[in-house]
C-alpha cells in the first residue's frame, strides 16, 4: 500500500508546486483610490480629446480639458479601476484655484473638496498627483508677450517687461506653496502624494536650424528655459518645507525632445485660435512620459 501511495504523492506534490507559482505571479497589485488634482499639465491641455463637459463655452463655461490622454488618465489605466479614481485637474488653475471654487470654470468646486470637504479628510485615497505654480508663475502670459516681441520688435523684448514679475511670482510660490501641500495632507492623511516639476519645453540653447527661431528671439528661449528651471527648483525647495511628506518627482526624461528640437514631446506654437491654448505643452509622447515617470516610483 504505500509503495502505491508514494508516487500519488509525489504527483500531488509537484503538481501544487506548479500550480501555486502560477496562481501567485497571476496576481496584481490592489487597484488605487487615485486623485488627480493641478493644471494643465495634469489635466492634458494639448491633447485632445477632452473628457465630456470639459470642453464647453456654453450654457456654464468649462475649459478644464481633461483629455483621456494626459498621464492621469495612463496611470489609471494602469493602477486604478473604473469609479474608485478622480480626476479634477483643471487647465489655468491657480494655486488658489485648490481651496476655493475656480473663477474661470464656475461648475469647478475647490480642487481640495474633491478630496474630501473642508476640515474633514478621506484616509482610503492611496494616490493624489498634481502640477500647480506654473499659471501662478505667469508663464503662459510670459512665453505669448516673447511671441509678440519677436514678431514685432517695437514692442521691446520680453525679459524687461517680464523678468521681475516672473520671479516675484516664483518667490511667492515658496511660500503659499508649502501650505497647499500641507493642506493637501490634511485632507489625504495616508495617501501618497506626489508633486510632479514641470517638463520644460525650451532648450538652454536654441539650435541654428530649429522652428522655435520661428517664433523666439534666442536670447527670449534662454530666459524662459532659466525660469522654468527656477519654477521647478522653487517646488522641490517647497516640498520640502511643507515637511508633509510630499514627493517632489523631477521631470526627467524630457532631454532633446523640447518644443524646440526635431522629436518634440511638446507642442509648438498653435495659431489656430480654438487651439492656442495647446501651445507649448505635452503632447501625447509628453504625457506618457510623465505617466511612466510616476509608474516608475509607485
Amino acid at each position: 500500500m504505500q509503495r502505491l501511495l508514494r508516487p500519488g504523492l509525489v504527483c500531488a506534490l509537484l503538481c501544487a508546486a506548479l500550480v501555486l507559482p502560477a496562481v501567485s505571479g497571476s496576481s496584481s497589485p490592489k487597484p488605487l483610490r487615485y486623485i488627480a488634482l493641478g493644471d494643465s499639465f495634469s489635466s492634458g491641455e494639448g491633447v485632445p480629446p477632452f473628457r465630456q463637459g470639459t470642453d464647453r463655452l456654453l450654457p456654464v463655461r468649462d475649459t478644464c480639458h481633461r483629455s483621456f490622454r494626459a498621464y492621469p488618465s495612463l496611470i489609471a489605466g494602469r493602477r486604478s479601476s473604473p469609479g474608485i479614481w478622480g480626476f479634477w485637474a483643471c487647465s489655468g488653475a491657480l494655486v488658489a484655484d485648490m481651496t476655493r471654487a475656480n473663477e474661470e470654470n464656475p461648475g469647478e468646486i475647490a480642487q481640495l473638496d474633491r478630496i474630501a470637504p473642508p476640515g474633514r479628510s478621506d484616509p482610503g485615497v492611496d494616490l493624489v498627483t498634481l502640477t500647480i505654480g506654473g499659471n501662478d508663475a505667469q508663464f503662459g502670459s510670459t512665453y505669448l508677450r516673447c511671441v509678440f516681441s519677436h514678431l514685432v520688435p517695437v514692442l521691446g523684448s520680453c525679459q524687461d517687461d517680464w523678468r521681475v514679475r516672473v520671479q516675484d511670482e516664483i518667490q511667492r510660490l515658496r511660500t503659499s506653496l508649502p501650505r497647499l501641500y500641507r493642506a493637501l495632507r490634511a485632507r489625504a492623511p495616508l495617501a501618497r502624494i506626489i508633486v510632479l516639476g514641470y517638463p520644460d519645453p525650451f532648450p538652454a540653447t536654441v539650435p541654428t536650424f530649429s522652428r522655435c527661431r520661428l517664433w523666439f528671439d534666442p536670447a527670449d528661449v534662454r530666459f524662459l528655459n532659466r525660469m522654468a528651471t527656477a519654477l521647478n527648483d522653487a517646488i522641490r525647495a517647497s516640498t520640502i518645507k511643507a515637511n508633509a511628506k510630499v514627493t517632489y518627482l523631477a521631470p526627467s526624461g524630457f532631454a532633446g525632445h523640447d518644443a524646440c528640437s526635431a522629436a518634440p514631446w511638446f507642442n509648438g506654437l498653435e495659431v489656430i485660435p480654438t487651439r492656442f491654448d495647446y501651445s507649448f505643452h505635452p503632447n501625447v509622447l509628453g504625457q506618457r512620459r510623465l505617466a511612466k515617470n510616476v509608474l516608475a516610483v509607485l
